[in-house]
């Protein structure tokens, strides 16, 4: 660490006891403000100000004719101005030194001018060695001087002598000589490291796994080779460690940066292992049919790459069966088991194309491209969420949260991510067109929303979600969508905010609220776009993109810091309800009304987001879905579809089916529906089935008194109902 900037020396001789013969040694001060000065490729001048109280020289301790300082000594404080020429090179660097002339104090600033990078890359991180065979070759490139970079091989404690006997870097590859290896049943292993100083002066090193195969004339084996099928048949009720010398080779179509291989267990209300996606790889079969989920003994033994091609040695690995789905899991997975692993790129991996539909038991722990798909819920980023209840406010409440994609088809699957991926909240909005989504199929639990489907898909990059940014290029129309809350009108009713439609509630008696014109109330929603965290302030909006173009209330100055907008301007649209059953026992719903007339398509559609917004339940959990041509009789009512709706969190007591944001759903709608002249859905408690905070479905839901803001609220932040163009 860099010394203080001043630094001074001061003694007090005592002489006597009396005040006026003390003596005080005048003080030394001698140091650069900066430690390490940056000058940019194209040179220019940089300047080192420096404080001192004495006089020196300043030398350049090394060779560097592309630095001149405009001074060589020094007598007081003052600035350095040095001219640095440009750079066509790799990075450089140099040390200035500033020396006192009469006192032993010196201070160091290093010079350091961009430029290329000075890189070795290899096209593999393990190799398998073969016998009489002659070299290996391993491609690389590098923008360094190979004559530089040292190369050394270090061998496990057992084994018994050291066979790597050459390997000389070139500029287009590595290349090894070794013995061979005599045994007709023993694998050898190593590590080749090679290291170099870059232009800065760090030294860097890379580390190759190499295995050695058995002799020649044993087939030059590194395991008896085994199909995924195969090692899959193996599994049974209970884990099995694996003691057979099998391997196994396929592709690795995970990415470890994304943060979002696998899911990070929430093992209690509040902790979460952070570890679990960080020791995780997924690894495809070679023609793409099945995969395996890879456990790594440790983060460290983590040492997979995204698109590669990968040897994988089983011995010592153990084997876990998941049922309903099957899947399959390779966990105690070390980095010496990785036998040859070498980069293809994404174009090198089976091409797996699909729709949500066809999906299907095999395809779990496989990547693939769901294709012709949207996100129906457009407004929001792919958390929507109350960060106080996530880690970036140093809380483990919440390890993930599960969006909403559905395809041309009109089927549906949620997309999940961890609350650790990096780039869930950055401020960029979802596309609103449609296009390609890719990524892991998985199928886990999510009891926040009681379930969300045999299937789901974990995206590696934020490039694996494809959709187009204008919603004009997609395959959806909008009969009607309410994105945030309009003023009300006379009838109790809100007019939709694209489209033509009204929604409103059916319960009728009270006073109708003065500003939103319905006996309902504004509630805050999770939508921003982020950044969030130290209350920040509203730049990216919350995701909603106003038909001239422009980002709906992006100008928004309440608290956003924690992802939230509050209930305030009538902006963020989402309503809350009290009551929901009438003293006879009649249920009331929302109620939305619009005209399917001359319309004709192949998939009509409902997508809601929903949340009950009381933190003490006892709101109405299980809903349904009706649709009439006419709202005045009961019996005109169909019943099309089911859904239920989470209870908003609560931070003294987290419970696993509450939720931290709004539950998107979809809703597919008959085709009955279409060319009729007056069209009624309604969504209505189907029972009277409630939560507490201390259990799920264990009360029935209570109607709050007439006025009152508590108890049976059910609140909305997203309603459309759309048809494929």
């Amino acid at each position: 660490m860099k010394k203080n900037l001043s630094v001074f020396l001061t003694a007090l001789a005592v002489l006597s006891c009396h005040y006026d013969d003390m003596r005080l040694t005048p003080a030394v001060e001698l140091g650069a403000v900066p430690e390490i000065v940056l000058a940019a490729q194209g040179g220019g001048e940089v300047s080192i100000p420096y404080y001192a109280n004495l006089s020196g020289t300043i030398t350049l301790l090394d060779e560097a004719p592309w630095a001149v300082p405009d001074a060589r000594a020094f007598s007081g404080d003052g600035t350095l101005k040095v001219k640095v020429s440009g750079n066509n090179g790799i990075r450089r660097y140099t040390r200035i030194l500033f020396s006192a002339s009469d006192e032993p104090r010196r201070d160091t600033v290093i010079l350091r001018q961009e430029g290329m990078l000075d890189t070795l890359s290899v096209n593999a991180s393990s190799v398998i060695v073969y016998n009489k065979m002659g070299d290996t070759f391993i491609p690389a490139s590098m923008t360094l001087d190979p004559s530089t970079v040292k190369a050394t091989a270090q061998y496990p404690d057992a084994e018994p002598a050291a066979w790597v006997k050459a390997c000389s870097v070139k500029e287009d590859a590595v290349v090894i000589r070794a013995d061979d290896n005599t045994s007709d049943t023993e694998i050898r292993s190593a590590v080749l490291t090679l290291a170099w100083t870059n232009g800065w002066g760090q030294k860097i090193r890379k580390d190759i796994q190499l295995t050695q195969a058995t002799s020649a004339a044993s087939g030059n084996l590194v395991g008896t080779p085994a199909t995924f099928e195969a090692v899959r048949a193996l599994a049974g009720e209970k884990p099995i460690s694996i003691e057979e010398n099998l391997s196994l080779e396929g592709y690795i179509v995970s990415d470890n940066a994304s943060k979002n291989v696998t899911e990070n267990p929430q093992r209690t209300s509040t902790d979460i292992d952070y570890t679990a996606t960080d020791k995780s790889a997924v690894f495809e079969s070679l023609d793409g049919s099945y995969g395996f989920l890879l456990e790594t003994a440790t983060v460290q033994d983590n040492i997979f790459e995204p698109f590669t091609r990968v040897t994988l040695l089983l011995s010592g690995a153990e084997l876990r069966k998941e049922a309903n789905p099957d899947r399959y899991t390779l966990a105690k997975i070390t980095s010496s088991m990785v036998a040859a692993s070498a980069k293809v790129g994404e174009d090198g991996i089976p091409s797996k194309v699909m729709s949500i539909s066809a999906l299907k038991d095999s395809d779990l722990y496989t990547r693939v491209t769901l294709a012709d798909c949207e996100f129906p819920i457009r407004k929001g980023g792919l958390t929507p969420l109350n960060e106080g209840y996530t880690s970036l406010y140093k809380v483990d409440r919440v390890t993930k949260f599960a969006s909403l994609v559905r395809d041309k088809a009109g089927s549906s699957i949620y997309l999940l991510t961890n609350t650790s991926c990096p780039y869930r909240r950055d401020g960029r909005k979802i596309g609103n067109g449609s296009g390609p989504v890719s990524g892991i199929v998985v199928s886990e639990a999510y009891e926040s929303f009681q379930g969300v489907g045999r299937y789901q898909i974990r995206h590696q990059s934020w490039e694996d979600l494809g959709f187009a940014d204008d919603f004009a290029d997609g395959f959806s129309g909008l009969l009607c969508e309410w994105r945030y809350l309009r003023q009300g009108n006379a009838d109790r009713s809100w007019n939709a905010t694209v489209g033509s439609g009204t929604m409103t509630h059916t319960y009728t008696l009270g006073t109708p609220n003065a500003t939103y014109g319905t006996w309902c109330y504004p509630c805050y929603d999770q939508s921003y776009l982020g950044p969030v965290f130290n209350k920040c302030t509203n730049v990216n909006g919350f995701g909603v993109t106003l038909e001239d173009g422009s980002d709906y209330a992006a100008s928004y100055t309440g608290s956003v810091d924690k992802g939230q907008l509050l209930a305030n301007a009538g902006w963020p649209m989402a309503w809350m309800k009290e009551t929901w059953i009438s003293n006879s026992g009649q249920f009331y719903s929302w109620e939305i009304h619009c005209s399917t007339a001359g319309l004709t398509t192949d998939v009509l559609s409902l997508q809601i987001s929903s949340l009950n917004a009381s933190q003490e339940g006892k709101s109405p959990v299980h809903w349904k879905v009706e649709w009439a041509t006419s709202n005045e009789n009961e019996a005109n009512w169909t019943e099309v579809g089911t859904y239920s709706v989470p209870d908003i969190v609560l931070w003294s007591i987290t419970q696993p089916w509450q939720s931290a944001g709004y539950k998107p759903i979809n809703i597919p709608l008959p085709l009955e529906m279409l060319d009729k002249e007056d069209v009624y859905i309604r969504l209505t408690p189907a029972d009277t089935a409630g939560n507490t905070p201390q259990g799920y479905c264990d009360t029935k839901f209570v109607n709050g008194a007439a006025g009152s803001t508590s108890k049976a609220n059910n609140a909305l932040n997203y309603v459309a109902v759309r048809y494929n163009k």
